[in-house]
């Protein structure tokens, strides 16, 4: 009983993280900005009416709410029924579907944001472009601390599947469990070289600001490989001292640590929004 009250209350933080708070503050956030910088002051800023930028917040804001509600119920009938499994079917396969569920008003608040900065770009009639001719690489933006956190993770992942291969334990999958993480490498890398050497997604930008915003990209993908590293570890080390049943609880706190951590690439105080004032 006590497994599944540690369950519920990590995924009642779930549910109250990044459905409520994290809306909340982004949504503040976008707005403080936008009172701060008027249409009239900063016309670059608006390649769609202030109207149409507070529908679409509007309808983040909403569709956050419905996903709370739907939380709160999971949580509701888990008190009432008293059954081991969330919603009297698997706990796992909810609370991966939740969390999927959760990413949805995210995903489609950055995919406006492509449209947006698309609509920008083309509005931008600045015949001159300023480029700056220091070569990009992909060392610059790594700080040494989180050079060193995304070799130690793997390291750590690496030597924990090494001893298990060794001493294997019932359905242990040998090197095979290399091939996620390889995976999940390959993939935040591909998003990190996207941002350094790909087009430059915001036209008005300043080399400082986009410099900051990689810098950004590069920190919350080595935390989440960190984090996957981690619940991949302790995942194999659950299954070998026969302590699954703790598993739902962890993947719980992982998407919430995952969601904490991506929550940081969404701060705009240290931006310079004076390139987007009226020339």
């Amino acid at each position: 009983m006590w497994t599944n009250n540690l369950l519920y209350l990590a995924f009642f933080m779930q549910v109250i993280f990044i459905s409520w708070y994290m809306p909340r503050v982004l949504i503040e956030q976008s707005k403080k900005t936008l009172d701060k910088h008027p249409e009239k002051q900063y016309p670059k800023l608006y390649p769609i009416s202030r109207d149409a930028i507070d529908m679409g917040i509007n309808n983040f804001k909403n569709i956050n709410r419905v996903i709370l509600l739907i939380g709160i119920y999971i949580i509701a009938f888990g008190a009432y029924s008293q059954s081991e499994e969330m919603l009297n079917v698997d706990s796992s396969a909810i609370l991966i579907g939740f969390f999927l569920l959760q990413y949805v008003p995210f995903m489609i608040m950055e995919f406006t944001g492509f449209k947006f900065l698309k609509l920008m770009r083309l509005a931008n009639k600045q015949s001159i472009r300023k480029a700056d001719l220091k070569p990009r690489k992909l060392i610059n933006y790594f700080a040494p601390l989180y050079l060193s956190i995304l070799i130690i993770s793997n390291l750590v992942f690496i030597g924990v599947v090494e001893y298990f291969v060794r001493h294997p334990f019932e359905h242990f999958g040998g090197y095979f469990n290399l091939v996620g993480l390889v995976f999940i490498d390959v993939f935040m890398f591909s998003i990190i070289a996207w941002n350094i050497y790909g087009k430059t997604k915001n036209p008005h930008l300043s080399t400082k600001d986009q410099t900051v915003q990689i810098e950004k990209i590069v920190k919350v993908s080595v935390l989440t490989i960190m984090m996957v590293s981690v619940f991949v570890t302790l995942e194999l080390i659950m299954s070998a001292t026969g302590t699954r049943y703790l598993m739902d609880t962890l993947m719980s706190v992982y998407f919430l640590l995952l969601a904490f951590i991506g929550m940081s690439a969404y701060r705009l105080d240290n931006l310079n929004f004076e390139v987007y004032r009226e020339s």
